[in-house]
């Protein structure tokens, strides 16, 4: 009896061992059942990472932590160990919070110009504050108890607020501490983002900690080469060092916390801004080539140079495609340079996916086609025109969410389109 107890012991032990290997050699993205991917990984480099000189030149000397940090840092694959989660919202100044401070409804009043306009249409302030306090009153209420925003006063002091707010229905007296720029675009995706990231996590003791660090009035190659910001609004810093400066204060101020991921949203066409022209022959490549370059660099700098930011994911939504195509026909294949980049030289492109995911070395496109409508009005009579419906928030924030946690989202993107 005990030989057949041993025996059966022993073929438990050969289908684990074989399981560990398969697991190994899936790629990145697959999923597996019976396994935590990252620890089979662990366990089978522990006992192979000799026979092959590539990991012990990246630091992997047969150390439980050699190795993780190899995983983690090269290939992508462990999971981030920690309950306290920061993201950094780094996008254009119509996508992710201007210029990256945090206001309240009342700051923003007061700073707005009567010549302000939201596609041409003159906006109404309560409207405004309605309208983006609905959405986000929609969330869970267990869930947004755990987001925060990072707030710095006028001399540059910084600190974590808890993202708080007013039912509009019922109060009279309204409060937006939550993510807000002077355009308003850019609010409530990150408060969708973080929602849909603790509901997808399913922890209830995690949290989530934004900070929004938007470039206005500026395009994304000004920002992957360094440059400072645009002569209608000049600072005296370079966009990188600010995004890397803010990002490493708000690090420093939350103990235990990790950099989970640097967000994105690309919207729109800025390739001109290269100073390069768009029709000359060839300079689409030029430029994607450049493109790809200094967005590499950007993003190998972030996760150098900031604290905890060694696994953070680089995560970009992009609307460009199919919208931004050249009526005269002189760019047939590609609507712009950014766009070849993000499809070619950055992701594993398939020319026959027109809307989706594609990933790289840690960094993450996402597509999603009829750009217009996702420029639908909310579907209440007082609120304006907005950049994003809710519906698309709620799909690049649950999309976000999932890549964010090593899941795939390419099903969410498919079905972001309207009927």
């Amino acid at each position: 009896m005990n030989i057949w107890k041993r025996t059966h012991k022993l073929i438990r032990v050969c289908f684990y061992l074989v399981g560990l290997t398969i697991v190994a050699q899936m790629p990145a993205g697959a999923t597996t059942v019976g396994f935590d991917r990252c620890e089979a990984v662990v366990t089978w480099m522990k006992g192979a990472w000799q026979s092959n000189a590539f990991y012990a030149q990246n630091g992997v000397d047969g150390s439980d932590a050699s190795i993780r940090k190899y995983l983690s840092e090269v290939e992508g694959w462990c999971p981030i160990q920690s309950k306290k989660y920061l993201f950094v919202l780094a996008g254009q100044s119509n996508m992710f919070g201007g210029s990256g401070e945090y206001v309240g409804a009342e700051d923003w009043r007061n700073n707005v110009k009567s010549n302000w306009t939201v596609g041409g249409v003159t906006p109404n302030q309560k409207a405004i504050e309605t309208s983006f306090d609905l959405e986000i009153w929609k969330q869970p209420r267990n869930v947004v108890n755990r987001i925060y925003y990072w707030h710095e006063d006028p001399n540059g002091q910084g600190s974590f607020k808890k993202v708080s707010f007013h039912d509009p229905l019922t109060s009279s007296k309204m409060q937006m501490m939550v993510p807000v720029n002077y355009n308003l675009h850019g609010p409530t995706l990150g408060i969708y983002f973080a929602a849909q990231f603790l509901i997808t996590h399913n922890d209830p003791k995690a949290e989530v900690y934004l900070v929004g660090k938007g470039f206005p009035a500026t395009g994304f190659n000004q920002v992957t080469k360094g440059q400072t910001w645009s002569s209608e609004r000049a600072a005296p810093h370079k966009l990188q060092d600010y995004l890397v400066n803010h990002s490493k204060k708000a690090i420093d101020a939350l103990p235990g916390g990790v950099v989970a991921g640097l967000l994105w949203l690309q919207g729109e066409n800025d390739y001109a801004m290269d100073g390069v022209d768009q029709k000359s022959p060839g300079a689409i490549d030029v430029i994607a080539v450049q493109y790809a370059q200094n967005l590499h660099e950007m993003v190998l700098r972030f996760r150098t140079e900031v604290p905890y930011a060694h696994g953070a994911r680089f995560l970009v939504a992009t609307l460009i495609p199919q919208h931004y195509a050249d009526p005269d026909g002189a760019v047939p294949s590609f609507t712009n340079a950014p766009d070849k980049a993000h499809r070619t030289l950055i992701p594993n492109y398939d020319p026959k996916k027109t809307t989706g995911v594609y990933h790289s070395f840690l960094i993450d496109t996402f597509y999603m086609k009829n750009k217009p409508e996702f420029q639908r009005t909310l579907e209440r009579p007082s609120v304006i025109k907005t950049h994003y419906s809710a519906f698309a928030l709620r799909k690049i924030g649950k999309c976000f969410a999932q890549v964010a946690l090593g899941k795939d989202c390419t099903k969410i993107m498919s079905d972001a389109v309207l009927p």
